[in-house]
């Protein structure tokens, strides 16, 4: 008992020589002394301590495969979905309130295309990521896609399988293309 006191005192003392020691960083609380950020934070944002959520939002016109989209992402405890909309221009109006750090973005969709919706963020939010997830394996589609500096192009047929991965590889910061298609990529630049 007595060494649960002096353990308790002195975790009470040091708390007040040091309080920041005791307060985890994380990119909501990023700095030393505990206190709020003077900025929202933004994608990308360097930060100390455990993986925080990274924000998701999904753009895709069928809402039974969003809601499988979706499904599939909480399979992952540090993936929170944000926002979902059903056409790039909602997706546009949602980016005045939120900043996610990757959307999911289906190139066919009413009102405003996946493709014209992708050049409009890259210009305005260029910290955002981008997944096209399509059913188009046309490889106009493909190179129309990765030219705007995506971060990413994968196949709903390869959805189940790939959705988690693809994700966290495109955290990682590299590029993920479904096999498929970077197979196709690769023996057209081998021509």
């Amino acid at each position: 008992r007595s060494v649960f006191l002096l353990l308790s005192i002195r975790t009470q003392r040091e708390m007040s020589i040091a309080p920041h020691i005791f307060l985890p960083r994380t990119p909501y609380n990023n700095s030393l002394n505990g206190h709020w950020p003077v900025h929202p934070p933004t994608p990308g944002d360097p930060y100390e301590g455990p993986m925080a959520s990274y924000n998701i939002i999904l753009a895709e016109d069928h809402a039974g495969f969003r809601h499988m989209v979706r499904r599939e992402l909480e399979n992952d405890v540090d993936l929170k979905v944000v926002g979902e909309v059903n056409n790039g221009q909602e997706l546009l109006n949602l980016l005045e309130q939120i900043c996610p750090d990757l959307i999911i973005l289906d190139i066919s969709m009413p009102i405003l295309g996946g493709i014209e919706a992708a050049k409009r963020i890259m210009d305005s939010y260029p910290g955002v990521k981008i997944l096209f997830l399509s059913m188009h394996k046309n490889p106009v589609y493909v190179q129309q896609a990765l030219s705007l500096g995506v971060a990413g192009y994968l196949l709903k047929e390869d959805m189940i399988q790939a959705l988690l991965p693809a994700v966290c590889q495109i955290r990682a910061g590299s590029t993920y293309i479904s096999p498929i298609l970077a197979q196709y990529l690769n023996n057209s630049r081998d021509c």
